[in-house]
């Protein structure tokens, strides 16, 4: 298991929760491969 360290904005809505990342941040393609699992299940 890999731990991802990032400053991001999180906003919670009662249908949903948005997280904002820096497009800079190094992890970001790793964050996206995460992002995709998640939306599959």
């Amino acid at each position: 298991m890999r731990l991802i360290k990032v400053a991001a904005e999180v906003l919670v809505s009662a249908r949903r929760v948005l997280v904002r990342l820096s497009s800079a941040w190094p992890s970001l393609p790793t964050w996206r491969l995460v992002l995709q699992t998640v939306q599959r299940c």
